[in-house]
């Protein structure tokens, strides 16, 4: 790494979580470089500073702690906080329900040194730690996170773990699209936008955060929420420079058709619990695009009733 001094904000959004304290006492036991000089930024989303108090107890002596008050629970406003107050080189996002290993922030840097890219992509694995949870819940990998990749190239990506290049001119100037900040999905249009302006997005296996996988979560509705409302990011970003109409006609007939196929796998996987639920999600998520595609409103998963008692959620 030489001896340059190379400068690396952490950056956390957080809506009233008190695993907030967990993620970054974990945060505090990461190995660093010699080389590098390291701050914590802590976005508050929530009305009121409720956060500050349980932010600014933490022994923060091997790695220094901001707290940022950025109200109206709007995910994307605390996003775009972090990011006007970063500073640093290099801002890696984690999320405040997730433990870090402590070579989490090494791997990124490794990564994006060795590739050269300008986002990395670190692994999200889920733990249970609240049992009892359903077989299918365990063994289906819905909770884990890892990078799309199409074509063999990944065109997107995620704010629960990922490293940003801060001196990288497309990075340093946009911002995650605030009309986003209440439905979900603005990471994932970020991240597309900075894709489509030539931005290398690459993945650090190595690179891990858990994160717990609460027991209201450990259901089909919380996971076929998400799903449908990916489908519906997926088709505003298709949508956004305008369809004509026979593209618009196909993208629904490709979503339908899709949807079909999923569902009836699910009725022939009936009797193996993970199997039909992955088919069935796959399928929510293609009825999630045609609804979009028609023209219906995106739900809102920010600010809802499930936030206030659980906390921002990653994956947009």
């Amino acid at each position: 790494m030489g001896n340059d001094i190379k400068t690396i904000d952490i950056a956390m959004c957080t809506f009233r979580r008190e695993s907030v304290v967990d993620t970054l006492n974990s945060l505090q036991q990461l190995e660093l470089n010699d080389q590098w000089k390291v701050k914590i930024i802590v976005a508050d989303n929530d009305i009121e500073p409720s956060a500050k108090e349980r932010v600014l107890s933490i022994n923060a002596q091997h790695i220094p702690i901001e707290y940022i008050h950025a109200p109206k629970q709007n995910i994307s406003i605390a996003r775009n906080a972090c990011l006007d107050n970063a500073t640093a080189d290099w801002v890696a996002f984690i999320d405040d329900d997730e433990i870090a290993d402590k070579y989490w922030l090494t791997n990124l840097i490794s990564k994006a040194e060795e590739t050269g890219a300008d986002v990395v992509l670190g692994r999200v694995d889920a733990s249970f730690i609240y049992p009892p949870y359903p077989n299918w819940v365990m063994s289906g990998g819905f909770y884990h996170t890892r990078p799309v990749i199409n074509h063999g190239e990944i065109v997107t990506g995620y704010t629960c773990n990922v490293l940003l290049n801060n001196r990288n001119v497309y990075i340093a100037s946009n911002r995650f699209e605030l009309l986003l900040g209440k439905t979900g999905g603005e990471d994932t249009e970020f991240f597309h936008r900075l894709h489509d302006l030539g931005v290398q997005i690459v993945y650090a296996e190595e690179a891990l955060v858990v994160e717990p996988v609460l027991p209201q979560r450990a259901n089909l509705t919380w996971l076929r929420n998400r799903r449908f409302r990916a489908g519906q990011t997926h088709a505003s970003l298709v949508l956004k420079n305008g369809l004509s109409y026979p593209k618009r006609a196909s993208l629904m007939a490709v979503a339908f058709l899709k949807a079909f196929y999923c569902i009836l796998s699910a009725c022939f996987t009936f009797f193996k619990p993970d199997k039909w639920r992955a088919n069935y999600l796959r399928g929510v998520l293609h009825i999630g695009v045609l609804y979009r595609a028609f023209g219906g409103e995106e739900i809102v998963l920010y600010g809802s009733s499930e936030q206030s008692e659980k906390g921002s959620s990653h994956n947009g």
